[in-house]
């Protein structure tokens, strides 16, 4: 009997940690990308999940929803239509090898997230959010701490005070921790609301509660501490619209006003940072200027413009399938426009960003053509429409705490639709975190499990239990004999 008790035991951890796997494979993704050199580690965790729903399919065909349908149709579309596009582009061998990791293993991800039956634990995943926000604030402050000398003395012979060669070092370099600055912008964003997430369904005297709290201080701080103007305004916006929906949800029509209170006071600390603090910037001023005349002086945002003009006038030539998937075609495509430094450029205010466009639309107009570009908008598109008819914002918290969860990622999905008219995602070197934000978007909402990781501690103590149970019972009987 002892022995039949302590079997069920061992099964049911087991099929407890089974259950689990998903959400761990996930923390490591959401927690990892704040440290350097941490790149195969969360890729690890990509395939294991991968895996783990390849194998959970197998066993039990998961049910999915019309809307979920869609969602996989384009993406999938997309995908093969990008293969089409490596295999006839001008490097296929080049284009071939960027395919498979910029598109080909960020769907499976996506559809590893999506597909997946055993669900996710929501306590792992909002314990993700606020561990990796403390990383990113911890991992500035060692990276500043242990900057060289020879780089402080030439931060210095820029002649600027130690608070803005500090902020203009974090710009520059966002780091020891990532050297991605539009993965600071893209997941900072989702990782803030799970903070602010941990706080609204825990109770106050919770540890969950008071790590959300100092998440969503920590996020702010974070963003303090650069120069880029979508760094801090993704994450101080997005924490005042996470703030008005719970006015609004718990205060009625007195929500109201207090949200137009909490309109003001953010409209105040926008204006006042972009034209007190640093208004060397120029980010209003330029885009101002750039709807008034078509033109700014700001060269940043000019350049931008450059490229996709130059990205429409180039599809001409090859419209249907483009020249090929990679972030480096452009060098192979006109290398007298993009192979090129800086000094080499007679006019910038004509001439497109170097490289590559800082536009993924328009990037994947000239990688795969004018129907693959269709494809990536209409797959963004379904996840979006689908993620709004949801009415996540109506749901009960409490009730249904992975709600603000998939809340979180269909903002930062939002939000990414319109920041990759200025950078690319996908093809950066954490591209796992942009599918994944898709992935938790396009989740249906029985997909959240928040007892998950209640019932894997369970069987563990019972599991010890009968393992102790045992011992008694040996103990008892040697005696006896």
């Amino acid at each position: 009997m002892f022995h039949d008790t302590t079997t069920s035991s061992i099964r049911r951890l087991r099929n407890e940690f089974w259950k689990l796997l998903p959400s761990f494979c996930l923390l490591i993704v959401i927690i990892a990308p704040p440290f350097a050199g941490t790149i195969s580690l969360y890729r690890a965790a990509m395939f294991i999940l991968i895996g783990h729903t390849l194998v959970s399919c197998i066993l039990k065909c998961p049910t999915l929803s019309r809307p979920l349908w869609i969602i996989l149709l384009w993406g999938g579309g997309f995908t093969f239509w990008s293969l089409l596009s490596a295999i006839h582009g001008i490097d296929p061998r080049y284009s071939l090898s960027r395919w498979e990791s910029e598109h080909l293993y960020g769907y499976l991800f996506f559809c590893a997230i999506v597909l997946n039956p055993c669900g996710y634990s929501v306590p792992l995943i909002l314990w993700g959010g606020i561990l990796s926000i403390g990383c990113i604030a911890l991992g500035m402050e060692i990276d500043w701490s242990a900057l060289d000398q020879p780089s402080r003395e030439f931060l210095k012979n820029l002649k600027l005070d130690e608070v803005m060669y500090r902020k203009l070092y974090k710009a520059a370099h966002v780091g020891g921790f990532s050297t991605d600055i539009t993965w600071l912008t893209g997941h900072l964003i989702f990782l803030q609301w799970l903070g602010l997430a941990a706080v609204w369904t825990s109770h106050w005297r919770s540890a969950r509660f008071w790590g959300g709290i100092t998440a969503g201080a920590a996020g702010i701080w974070v963003v303090m501490q650069t120069f880029q103007v979508a760094a801090f305004l993704v994450v101080y916006v997005t924490s005042f619209v996470f703030l008005c929906l719970w006015l609004l949800k718990n205060f009625g029509k007195r929500g109201v006003w207090l949200t137009v209170g909490m309109i003001a006071i953010m409209a105040s600390g926008v204006a006042y940072r972009d034209f007190v603090l640093h208004p060397e910037k120029q980010a209003f001023e330029g885009i101002s200027e750039f709807v008034k005349s078509g033109k700014t002086e700001n060269l940043h945002l000019q350049s931008r413009l450059n490229g996709i003009r130059w990205a429409v006038n180039k599809c001409k030539e090859r419209p249907w399938l483009g020249w090929g998937p990679g972030r480096e075609i452009l060098r192979k495509v006109e290398p007298q426009t993009f192979d090129i430094n800086e000094a080499q450029v007679k006019d910038p205010s004509r001439h497109p960003p170097l490289g590559h466009l800082h536009n993924q639309f328009a990037d994947l107009l000239i990688r795969t053509g004018i129907p693959g570009l269709s494809l990536y908008v209409g797959f963004l598109l379904a996840i979006v429409v689908g993620g709004i008819r949801s009415s996540l914002w109506k749901a009960d918290w409490l009730k249904r705490p992975g709600a603000p969860i998939q809340l979180a990622a269909l903002l930062c999905v939002v939000f990414a639709t319109f920041r990759l008219l200025a950078e690319t995602y996908p093809a950066s070197s954490i591209g796992a975190q942009y599918w994944m934000v898709l992935g938790f978007a396009a989740l249906s909402a029985d997909a959240w499990d928040g007892s998950t990781l209640r019932s894997f501690l369970q069987s563990g103590n019972a599991w010890k239990l009968s393992q102790n149970d045992h011992q008694k019972h040996s103990l008892t009987a040697s005696i006896t004999r």
